[in-house]
């Protein structure tokens, strides 16, 4: 039976804040963005990964960055023109294999709860049996609690060489919100993701890494890009409050297990606007 085993990724959950975001520019005031590189990714720690070549890499995507006509909000961009390829995902049917769709949900909302009918206290996903969790989920897909957006799952697969041993992993890409960053900035809250959690297919025990299952507070959404000859993967940050700033990062995946490093990271200051009434600024 197929089993998963996640990225280690650095820590950090995914939300959608209940703090006002700056919104989004309309087309008559875009502008030229100013992303600018923050330096020390530039760093020894990264070079002896790749003798310094993530340093270009960075400069290049840094110009895919300001190339925009707005900031970065929800997916990262890639430019082939400027050499970031979009990675070819095929759409799996996330019902095929249920108990798949399970060991993925419920690893990367673990935290997540829900009141089962029956029980006093509430039921995390990280406890929950399939039985219950096939109950709770497809009552998300319907009727979330008035905090939530409607579950509808999206479950894609790509084959990627990640750590360029030429023996291509078969990478798994979920979401259970397709449209959760869009409707967040809508609403003018703050956003951090991409657009699928990532998974790497594995028929190897123990299946997923218990290790990094206990310690994460919770997994980042990502946009796998190709560069050249190897895959790296965007992660943004759209701010909230007054001085307010988008925040971007580019990853490589390397290493055996393969993980996540933090090859480049950029910033621009948002447009300053007024504050809302009740709001800290």
């Amino acid at each position: 039976m197929n089993r998963l085993i996640v990225f280690a990724l650095a820590l950090s959950t995914i939300t959608s804040g209940s703090v006002a975001a700056t919104p989004p520019q309309s087309k008559a005031a875009k502008q030229a963005n100013e992303y600018k590189q923050v330096d020390d990714y530039c760093d020894p720690i990264n070079m002896e990964v790749d003798g310094g070549k993530h340093c270009a890499v960075c400069q290049d995507y840094l110009k895919v960055l300001n190339s925009l006509d707005e900031p970065v909000q929800c997916e990262i961009p890639t430019n082939p023109q400027l050499g970031f390829y979009p990675v070819e995902w095929k759409k799996l049917d996330p019902w095929e294999d249920p108990r798949l769709l399970y060991e993925i949900d419920t690893f990367q909302r673990l935290h997540n709860w829900v009141n089962l009918p029956g029980k006093k206290e509430r039921t995390f996903y990280k406890d929950i049996s399939y039985e219950d969790w096939l109950w709770a989920y497809k009552k998300e897909m319907t009727n979330p609690r008035p905090e939530q957006s409607v579950v509808t799952p999206v479950l894609m697969e790509a084959k990627l060489d990640l750590n360029g041993d030429n023996k291509p992993e078969t990478v798994l890409g979920y979401t259970p919100w397709p449209q959760a960053c869009e409707q967040a900035i809508a609403r003018g809250y703050s956003y951090q993701g991409g657009k699928y959690y990532l998974f790497i297919r594995s028929d190897n025990p123990p299946g997923f890494d218990v290790r990094a299952a206990k310690n994460r507070g919770g997994s980042r959404k990502f946009t796998p890009m190709r560069h050249g000859d190897r895959i790296y993967a965007g992660w943004s940050y759209l701010g909230s409050g007054v001085n307010s700033e988008s925040n971007v990062r580019l990853f490589h995946f390397w290493g055996e297990p393969i993980s996540a490093t933090t090859y480049c990271h950029y910033k621009m200051r948002l447009p300053r606007r007024k504050p809302i009434k009740g709001e800290i600024q």
